[in-house]
């Protein structure tokens, strides 16, 4: 069962999430795209895959999906708690202007 549950959030991250997701950030990113310069159905389809991810973690605990980089993450000090996935991501303009 254990097997089975990784495979489904495997292949839930290469075809409901990845697709909309990277494809959105490289968009903001690298383009200098805006929010709503993106294609309605990025936007539609990868607010869809995160909501479904939350869903599913807020029933957590033993046993319960969990994500491995949300615990490297943590080992490398980078704290996770409180991510609000409707945050913007910062342009590389904006992060090099912060320095």
């Amino acid at each position: 069962m254990e097997r089975a549950r990784t495979l489904q959030w495997m292949f839930f991250e290469q075809y409901s999430h990845e697709p909309y997701i990277a494809v959105a950030r490289f968009q903001m990113e690298y383009l200098g795209k805006s929010v709503s310069e993106l294609e309605a159905r990025l936007v539609e389809r990868g607010t869809a895959a995160l909501k479904r991810m939350d869903e599913a973690l807020e029933g957590g605990g033993p046993g319960g999906p969990t994500l491995a980089g949300n615990r490297l993450a943590e080992q490398y000090g980078i704290s996770v708690a409180g991510f609000d996935p409707a945050t913007p991501i910062p342009s590389q303009a904006d992060r090099e202007a912060k320095k």
